[in-house]
């Protein structure tokens, strides 16, 4: 369900190659409450920033055959809305009520 084919399987096509679906991506994240302080933000976005480029991070990565993908800020806005889009076209698509 990658967007390009995984390295331990670069025979093996895409959902959207073998059937011309639209990729809907899993996100996965941290949130906070819309009131976070300025300086917790900062931390905690230090903190992942740091453990994205780890090893074990490398390694969690490859053993979970998972597509690196950390964003933060503005591109994981952009990220998000786009997401809901495709989410919402695909519902459509299908008959499936949408409240917001």
């Amino acid at each position: 369900m990658a967007e390009k084919r995984l390295p331990a399987y670069p025979n093996v096509p895409t959902l959207q190659e073998s059937f011309k679906i639209p990729n809907i991506r899993t996100v996965r994240g941290v949130a906070g409450p819309p009131a976070l302080a300025k300086e917790a933000l900062a931390y905690w976005e230090g903190v992942f920033e740091r453990l994205v480029k780890t090893e074990g991070w490398r390694k969690y990565l490859a053993e979970s055959q998972s597509e690196d993908g950390y964003v933060r800020g503005p591109a994981l806005t952009k990220l998000l809305d786009e997401s809901l889009a495709v989410r919402r076209e695909v519902f459509n698509d299908l008959g499936i009520k949408t409240v917001r």
